[in-house]
């Protein structure tokens, strides 16, 4: 113990002492480090109230500021509307004055080039239509001397093969080639058929040899009288019909049925008979003769009825060519020999090619036969036991005859090119004379 205190309260009153000692340590050291860890907060918040202090008096000046640039804006937008507008206006005034001059110069330039233009095109067709028509008409006279060349040609070749048709050799017609001698010798038939024209209304022409022909070779054969029988294939509008009735035959006409399309076609040309009053010549027949003797019926030609027999004799005029084919065509000349009772005559004429020994289709309506063809038929009917008249083959030489007449045939002709400028030929007619053998 010392001084009555005892050693355990002395070490606990140093202690005490040392926990105090101790506390005002932490204290101090805790306020420091407060200071620091704040010290930098408190500066940026220092930092921070000053900003707002200088932007708030910034605010002011701006707000002021901002009124003074919105003032100064206004005026220098009025300023430039009321420049902008006047250059408007005096640009609109420029491009105006500048178009209106333009539109001035254009117009008289359009105008002149348009002159211009017209002038060389005036001047370009003159000389373009004198061409066209200088070339046309070379061209023409080339290829007529070439026609006329080729033709002559063609025409002294079938004279030099066959010779040449002289009136003196008149004699009983055959089945010949056509020639004006035939309607020159026979012009008493012409009279007949075309009672209304005067002789010098005639004209001479390979149609009307086919008439004449037919007409003649009947009546050598006696056909022409009373009671004859005669039957008439595709007679179209001829006068054969009313010229036959006249003399006291009983006729069958017949044509194609209306309803066909070929029909329509020959009507167009007016080629086409429906009735006998398509038939009825009144300035050769009078009707009471012609009804009396003439009757109508349809008929196909590569079909011919059955019941259409006995007659006394048949004809047809550049009909048979029509039927579609070399060979139907040959087919009906055979079939048609069944209508006839024996000793019976056809007369049939049709194309005949002066250009080739064969025959040729020209177009899908026509054929032209040749001589072969002729030849050929010749042989067959005589191998069924008919008589056929021998065919002649000689030209006429008549300046008519020596005419070729091209599309579109306006003057009177014997002869014809018939088809293109490459598949054509030149054609004239010819008949066939056949009499029927002592067969049913």
């Amino acid at each position: 113990m010392i001084g009555g205190i005892g050693l355990s309260k002395i070490k606990k009153i140093n202690i005490d002492k040392n926990i105090a000692k101790d506390n005002i340590m932490i204290k101090k050291t805790v306020k420091k480090f407060l200071k620091w860890l704040f010290k930098p907060i408190l500066q940026r918040y220092y930092l921070l109230v000053e900003k707002i202090d200088r932007n708030t008096n910034l605010f002011e000046l701006t707000n002021q500021t901002q009124v003074e640039i919105s003032q100064t804006q206004n005026a220098i937008l009025a300023k430039f509307c009321e420049l902008t507008d006047k250059s408007i206006i005096e640009i609109s005034q420029t491009q105006s004055a500048i178009l209106a001059k333009l539109c001035e110069v254009t117009d008289k330039s359009i105008i002149e080039i348009s002159q211009t233009q017209s002038a060389i095109l005036a001047k370009l067709c003159e000389v373009t239509d004198k061409s066209i028509i200088e070339i046309s008409q070379t061209q023409s006279t080339i290829l007529a001397r070439f026609r006329e060349i080729t033709d002559k040609s063609i025409i002294d070749a079938h004279h030099s093969m066959y010779g040449i048709y002289k009136s003196s050799d008149r004699s009983k017609l055959k089945s010949s080639i056509c020639r004006m001698q035939d309607l020159l010798d026979y012009n008493n038939w012409m009279k007949e058929i075309f009672p209304h024209l005067p002789e010098s209304g005639y004209v001479m022409n390979r149609k009307m040899w086919e008439y004449v022909f037919i007409v003649q070779a009947l009546y050598e054969r006696e056909m022409l009288s009373k009671g004859k029988k005669g039957l008439g294939f595709a007679v179209g509008k001829e006068p054969l019909p009313s010229l036959f009735a006249k003399y006291g035959c009983e006729i069958v006409a017949t044509d194609i049925n209306s309803s066909s399309d070929t029909a329509q076609l020959w009507s167009i040309t007016n080629q086409h008979s429906g009735s006998t009053d398509d038939l009825y010549k009144a300035d050769i027949c009078d009707r009471y003769t012609f009804e009396k003797n003439v009757s109508f019926r349809f008929l196909d030609m590569n079909a011919i009825q059955d019941d259409l027999e006995g007659f006394d004799f048949c004809w047809s005029s550049c009909a048979f060519e029509h039927l579609g084919s070399i060979l139907k065509g040959k087919q009906f000349i055979y079939n048609m020999m069944k209508c006839l009772k024996p000793g019976g005559i056809a007369i049939h004429t049709t194309e005949y090619n002066l250009s080739s020994y064969n025959g040729v289709m020209v177009n899908s309506g026509c054929v032209i036969f040749g001589r072969s063809d002729f030849e050929e038929m010749r042989d067959t009917l005589i191998a069924q036991g008919h008589y056929c008249e021998d065919l002649d083959y000689r030209l006429g030489n008549y300046n008519e005859e020596n005419y070729i007449a091209y599309h579109p045939y306006k003057r009177p002709h014997f002869k014809l090119y018939l088809g293109g400028e490459d598949e054509g030929c030149i054609s004239t007619s010819f008949s066939l004379l056949i009499k029927k053998g002592n067969i049913s």
